[in-house]
């Protein structure tokens, strides 16, 4: 180890097939041993964790619990994984020296120990062991076969990771044979985000023409909602009791549908049903989803204080169980959890949790998850003056939109610079901002609220900008806007449209109408938390809550609001670190010249060898400044770079 620079990278490279270790391990440990006890070693060593009941089904043998205590005493690289010492393992490298030693010595041996160990599994009820000893095996077919009989409690368990390694390396021949994995094949390329691929396979000959359960699902994580919700009754109405699976899932993508369309009451019925009562009692992934979309239902109606007890428990009694590791599948209620800290203003917290979340959301995430975990580690280093990683988590979800063709996940990364733009009065980097974003709102439907959009669309950030221009003209479609949400019971959405209805009216010089609306919004939101709806609508909010506050001193409990709220608000605003001024960013960028004037060429559509013969230098100068301005933008081409340059103010 003297002789390397990095002895723990040196360790890192160590493994079973390490000549030096192999050649010590082979004639120094197991050369020494009884040819028994090699035996037993070579045998058990495919096996994970074992006992003395597998060892015996894998060696043949009947007398493994007293080699286990023979190996034990001569300290041979055993150790136990429970109190009871029962459940064992092999040292990690001594294990990967006994696995290659067995594969060179025994070929056929260890593919007839790993069926041997798969049988034990499956006889006691272990199907996910027993499932790896098949395909470490290679034994594909009987793999599959027994892979169906087990895929729907899988799927229902969200193991959409597992499951897309398994069906992977299972030839699309065999697949083909067995139903149930073609559907869970396209349901595990969904959570992978390869949704095209997903479709492919909806329509692969052995599934084309019927109906699935990923086929509403599909249509629900493409934001087709209203296509999701018909797809997804009609199933509903073909289903039979036996078919459990179908129901359960389907029966969710129905759930989500009607709250996304503010049909709250059907959606509580249907969550409160037997089916979906008896998948709570029976999966925790499933339970879940169910107390996510409760949460979600109860945040669209207002409901903060229920959503956050509701969410606070499911995740408490989640990290018992699973001991803080994130759950499979969608990531949604630890999405929802952090979006109900950030309105409650634990930015700590929520910080703490966006980032565990964020690399599983990157990997696995549908648009909800994706889009929120992005934006609000966006705000909060805004919020904290952290302006280059601001630039880098929008950057990173803009990219991710290209990736998945959501034209939703674009739009909400141009909505956040716009917003952000409009709070710093650099309105024309707002309006290209807004441009570009309802140039993306095809995902936007009559009558849908998307979860990480329903307080976030085109028309709130082109009214907060119209507010900010002093075009009065915002005022009257505020109050149609207030009132058609108001009817749908959105109340979420109702106070962030009262807000901006509060700050429209305060520009337009209608300061006592300003603060009588703003008076219904305290008296709404101080009982139930809502704090970062307001102080996210940044300086102009905070004047109107001082002047509201001077103007009502003491009588907030007369006005039917919770006392000490404003002053919540005014000491939150207060709280937060002060965002850096476009000229504070522009220093910490800190672009040369010539780099500034590459890029503004650049946003005028110049090639590169246009750009070299405007500014009398090398194609070969010009590509290094792109190369500098990419670095220090944090970005990952030309588009990006113009993208970024803009919403600094660059190009201004």
């Amino acid at each position: 180890m003297q002789r390397h620079s990095d002895p723990a990278a040196f360790i890192a490279s160590f493994n079973g097939s390490n000549p030096a270790l192999a050649e010590y391990l082979a004639e120094d440990v197991l050369a020494r041993q009884t040819g028994q006890c090699q035996q037993f070693l070579l045998q058990t060593s495919v096996l994970g964790q074992f006992c003395a009941p597998l060892c015996d089904a894998v060696t043949g043998r009947n007398d493994s619990q007293a080699e286990l205590e023979s190996l034990q005493r001569a300290n041979l690289f055993v150790l136990a994984t429970d109190n009871q010492r029962q459940w064992f393992r092999y040292h990690p490298l001594f294990a990967d020296f006994l696995v290659q030693t067995l594969r060179q010595r025994h070929p056929d041996t260890f593919e007839q120990v790993n069926r041997e160990a798969a049988r034990w599994h499956f006889a006691n009820e272990r199907p996910v062991d027993a499932l790896e000893h098949l395909f470490t095996a290679h034994a594909e077919d009987e793999a599959a076969t027994q892979l169906e009989l087990h895929v729907d409690t899988l799927v229902e368990n969200g193991h959409a990771s597992l499951l897309m390694r398994w069906l992977s390396r299972i030839p699309a021949e065999i697949r083909d044979r067995h139903t149930g994995l073609g559907i869970a094949y396209a349901w595990a390329l969904l959570h992978a985000r390869r949704y095209k691929e997903a479709l492919q396979a909806l329509e692969s000959p052995a599934l084309a023409g019927k109906q699935h359960y990923v086929h509403p699902l599909l249509l629900l994580i493409g934001d087709r909602v209203e296509e999701a919700r018909i797809a997804s009754a009609e199933m509903l109405c073909s289903l039979t009791p036996q078919d459990q699976t179908a129901f359960r899932v389907t029966a969710l993508v129905q759930a989500t549908c009607l709250v996304y369309t503010a049909r709250y009451d059907q959606a509580r019925q249907l969550l409160g049903s037997a089916g979906i009562r008896e998948a709570q009692r029976d999966s925790p992934y499933l339970r879940d989803v169910v107390d996510t979309l409760e949460a979600l239902l109860d945040l669209a109606q207002g409901q903060l204080d229920s959503a956050q007890a509701r969410v606070y428990t499911a995740v408490r009694r989640g990290r018992e169980q699973l001991f803080g590791a994130l759950p499979v599948g969608f990531p949604v209620l630890h999405t929802t959890h952090c979006t109900l800290l950030y309105e409650a203003d634990a930015m700590d917290e929520a910080k703490q949790q966006l980032s565990k979340l964020l690399p599983y959301a990157r990997d696995h995430a549908a648009p909800y998850s994706l889009i929120t975990t992005h934006v609000l580690l966006a705000r909060i280093a805004w919020l904290q003056g952290d302006r280059p990683a601001w630039l880098r988590y929008l950057a990173d979800l803009d990219q991710l939109g290209h990736v998945v063709g959501s034209s939703r996940i674009l739009c909400s990364t141009w909505l956040e610079r716009a917003r952000v733009a409009t709070l710093e009065n650099r309105l024309d980097t707002a309006d290209h901002a807004m441009r570009a974003a309802e140039q993306l709102r095809d995902w936007e439907q009559p009558g849908v609220t998307l979860s990480a959009n329903d307080v976030d669309t085109p028309f709130i950030a082109r009214q907060r900008l119209s507010i900010a221009k002093g075009d009065d003209r915002c005022i009257e479609l505020l109050r149609q806007a207030i009132d058609e949400a108001l009817q749908r019971h959105q109340h979420r959405l109702a106070l962030k449209l009262r807000l901006l209805l509060t700050l429209a009216l305060d520009r337009g010089n209608l300061h006592k109408e300003a603060l009588e609306q703003l008076t219904v919004a305290l008296r709404f939101a101080s009982h139930v938390g809502f704090i970062r709806t307001f102080l996210d609508e940044g300086a102009p909010m905070m004047a109107v809550l001082e002047r509201w506050s001077v103007t009502f001193h003491g009588q907030e409990q007369a006005l039917g609001i919770r006392p000490g709220f404003v002053a919540l608000l005014l000491q939150g605003n207060s709280d937060s670190v002060k965002p850096q001024s476009t000229s504070e960013v522009q220093t910490q960028i800190s672009l040369s010249t010539r780099e500034l004037q590459v890029v503004r060429l650049l946003a005028l559509g110049y090639r590169n060898r246009e750009i070299a013969e405007k500014m009398f230098l090398s194609e070969l100068t010009v590509k290094s400044h792109l190369r500098k301005i990419n670095t220090k933008l944090g970005a990952g081409g030309r588009t990006e770079a113009v993208s970024i340059a803009r919403t600094l103010g660059l190009l201004d």
